[in-house]
């Protein structure tokens, strides 16, 4: 199922920065991400959660879609996440993450908690475009999770706006790390390396376009792709530049 696993990325740049400004959040229950379109969230986590595999946690991801605002529905693919993170990390399945269809929300989230409590490792929960979820009942049942979550349990949010169930409840009790577009932004090694991936012979940018392009990107992903494919069709890096949105303003998803 591709809601259970991240999309490819064609084009990446390995952001050693921002991985380890996630990091400190594994301590804690929740981690929020939440930065406009085109800052490369859904990219980064992807390669947080190979990462966390390789240090051998378990770790469900969940791609979230509009049509996923049904709270039974949510909680069917939360388990569903857990069961796929057990058998990649080759743990056995819990019967308590087996579906079952006459399972309330309620007990579907127990379950989950009871579960997870058995695990000999971490599992941690992506949950990618949360914010396209707007079911007063989902949050809920989302903080519910949290509140009781034993210590081997880590939930990832991220989307474009916060989600509305209370952080303050986490922040106040140290157990909640924001990270925003700041954090996704590339630095100047990223920029270079990002460009310089994909340069050829007949395709290179001049370094001060590269420069240029840091600056007027402001580190989003998007706007560097749209740049590599107008510089492979012979529009060129700084006639690209002119015409790229401001920093601050969105490019695509």
């Amino acid at each position: 199922m591709t809601k259970l696993a991240p999309p490819r990325t064609r084009h990446y740049v390995h952001r050693a920065r921002a991985i380890g400004l996630l990091r400190p959040g594994l301590e804690r229950k929740l981690s929020v991400l939440v930065a406009p379109a085109g800052f490369g969230k859904t990219s980064l986590l992807s390669e947080w959660k190979h990462r966390l595999e390789e240090e051998g946690c378990a770790v469900g991801w969940l791609s979230i879609d509009a049509d996923d605002d049904d709270l039974f529905q949510f909680c069917a693919y939360l388990l569903a996440a857990a069961r796929n993170a057990c058998r990649q990390a080759g743990e056995p399945v819990a019967r308590r993450l087996e579906p079952d269809p006459l399972a309330s929300a309620e007990a579907m989230i127990a379950e989950l908690l009871n579960a997870v409590a058995t695990l000999p490792r971490r599992l941690v929960l992506v949950l990618d475009d949360f914010d396209r979820l707007a079911a007063p009942a989902i949050h809920e049942a989302v903080f519910r999770l949290l509140r009781y979550a034993p210590d081997n349990l880590h939930v990832l949010v991220a989307g474009r706006g916060e989600p509305a169930f209370p952080l303050s409840y986490f922040e106040v009790r140290g157990q909640l790390l924001r990270l925003d577009a700041q954090a996704l932004r590339f630095d100047g090694a990223e920029t270079q390396a990002f460009f310089g991936r994909f340069r050829s012979h007949a395709e290179r940018c001049a370094d001060r376009g590269v420069a240029a392009g840091d600056r007027r990107l402001g580190g989003r992903l998007a706007a560097g792709v749209i740049c590599l494919e107008r510089e492979r069709t012979g529009q060129g890096v700084h006639r690209t530049l002119a015409v790229c949105p401001a920093q601050h303003r969105s490019v695509s998803r």
